[in-house]
């Protein structure tokens, strides 16, 4: 069995030699108690660039152990770090930035080098991380903390709406549905999608929405301008601009509200999570 693990270990750290080969690197040393063997060190562009960092362990990493590593090693730092770990002919990741950073286990190594080729590449640290956080979400295998009402798949970004199936983000309930009460489920989806909730985390999406006074009000404008959503109304007296939501809170309507009573808030909240999970 030490036979074993010793070749093992010795075939990964060849890998990681090869690893970004041509890339300009560095030494790096990892934090006391990170369980895996630092390799090399990687930096983009511009000012506190996007840091790559490399490092090696025989066996496949968790998600808990990647974002333990990626927290040590950022020390709260306004750049962003990938942490990149191979292992047995995979390559897990983790980053490039949040407050519960998104972690991939088990990439394809090839997928991973070009990923984090093209990232260093790019004229600065936000370019950088904008690259990974498209590229590294398409395809793989996202591990996320638990939520408290269940796991939803992760929507692939950039993935055209005919081909994508169409999941519920968040879900609220109020007495009221002012401009702040309507703010709680996008809230809920982009920390559910991208692990945090921070300016410009969303750039380059789009948000959907009606011509309601809370959708349209200056409080809701201003978040989602801060997360890096595009705000995009649309057409008034047009409901099929805005059919995937329409149809939605028609099912909704007919499969839950209009055939159930309900007695307070608590007990909607909880059915309303339910039938999200369906």
């Amino acid at each position: 069995m030490l036979a074993n693990e010793t070749r093992n270990a010795e075939e990964v750290g060849a890998v990681a030699a090869r690893f970004l080969d041509g890339v300009p690197l560095g030494s790096v040393t990892l934090a006391a108690g990170v369980p895996f063997a630092a390799s090399s060190l990687a930096l983009g562009q511009g000012a506190s660039p996007l840091e790559v960092v490399v490092a090696t362990t025989p066996a496949a990493p968790n998600a808990t152990a990647l974002r333990s590593a990626w927290k040590a090693r950022n020390a709260g730092r306004a750049a962003p770090l990938l942490f990149v770990v191979l292992h047995d002919g995979r390559a897990s990741l983790c980053g490039p930035a949040g407050d519960d950073p998104p972690a991939y286990l088990a990439l394809d190594r090839g997928q991973v080098e070009r990923i984090r080729r093209e990232a260093l590449e790019q004229p600065d640290r936000h370019a950088g991380a904008g690259r990974l956080g498209g590229r590294a979400s398409a395809g793989a295998r996202r591990a996320r903390p638990a939520r408290p009402h269940g796991d939803l798949p992760r929507v692939p970004r950039g993935a055209p709406l005919r081909r994508t199936r169409r999941y519920c983000l968040g879900i609220h309930v109020a007495k009221r549905g002012t401009r702040f009460e309507v703010l709680e489920p996008g809230r809920q989806a982009v920390r559910g999608q991208f692990g945090g909730f921070r300016e410009g985390i969303a750039l380059g999406l789009s948000l959907r929405h009606d011509h309601g006074s809370p959708m349209v009000s200056d409080d809701f404008q201003r978040e989602i301008r801060f997360l890096g959503l595009e705000s995009s109304p649309a057409f008034v007296c047009e409901p099929d601009g805005n059919g995937c939501i329409e149809r939605f809170f028609r099912t909704l309507k007919e499969q839950l509200l209009w055939v159930r009573p309900f007695e307070t808030l608590e007990e909607l909240a909880a059915a309303l999570q339910e039938f999200r999970q369906r």
